[in-house]
C-alpha cells in the first residue's frame, strides 16, 4: 500500500507542478490552455497562493515523488486535482 503525504507547496515544487499541468493540456479536460506553460509564466500564479486562505498543495508518494498538485482558486470552494502523472 502506498502512503501519501500532503503538504503545502513551496517554490522549489513549481517546476514539477508545471510539468504535471502541461500533461493535462492536450486532453482539454482541465484547462483551456492550448500550449504548454513555462515555469517563469507561472511564478506570479504560484505567489498568489498561500495557506490558509488560498493553499496550493502537493501530494507525494512513498518515494517523495510529487504525483498530484491541488489548488483552491478564487472562483470555487472545492479543490481541483490537476492530474496524476503516471
Amino acid at each position: 500500500m502506498t502512503n501519501l503525504t500532503f503538504r503545502n507547496a513551496d517554490i522549489s515544487d513549481l517546476s514539477r507542478i508545471v510539468e504535471i499541468y502541461n500533461t493535462t493540456i492536450s486532453s482539454r479536460m482541465v484547462t483551456a490552455d492550448t500550449k504548454n506553460v513555462s515555469v517563469e509564466s507561472r511564478e506570479k500564479w504560484f505567489n498568489e497562493h498561500h495557506p490558509p486562505e488560498r493553499p496550493l498543495w502537493v501530494v507525494e508518494d512513498d518515494s517523495n515523488k510529487m504525483i498530484v498538485s491541488s489548488v483552491f482558486n478564487l472562483f470555487t470552494t472545492a479543490s481541483h486535482i490537476i492530474r496524476r502523472l503516471k
